[in-house]
């Protein structure tokens, strides 16, 4: 796929402002927010890290991990499950 820049969600809040190269499909799944049925579809993508990384007000921080480091976190298990296959497929080209 060609470079897409990051930077809204479908529900029109900005997310970040990064520059990547999509790739590869690794997972889709439904997530239940809120009450409401939403379909989550995670892909593969490679870019350079930004001099800076911002969010949006709908969250309240923007950090960055080692994959070992993210089970330690709040994450909901289907997004785990995603970064697991992309470095175990060797989809993920990142640092």
């Amino acid at each position: 796929m060609d470079a897409t820049r990051l930077n809204h969600s479908p529900n029109g809040g900005s997310r970040l402002s990064v520059e990547v190269e999509v790739g590869a499909l690794i997972d889709s799944w439904i997530y239940d927010v809120e009450g409401k049925r939403v379909v989550i579809m995670t892909y593969a993508c490679s870019g350079e890290r930004p001099l800076t990384l911002s969010h949006s007000d709908e969250h309240t921080a923007v950090a960055e991990f080692a994959p070992a480091e993210l089970r330690r976190e709040l994450i909901p298990e289907g997004y785990l499950r995603s970064i697991d296959a992309s470095f175990r497929d060797r989809a993920f080209d990142g640092p």
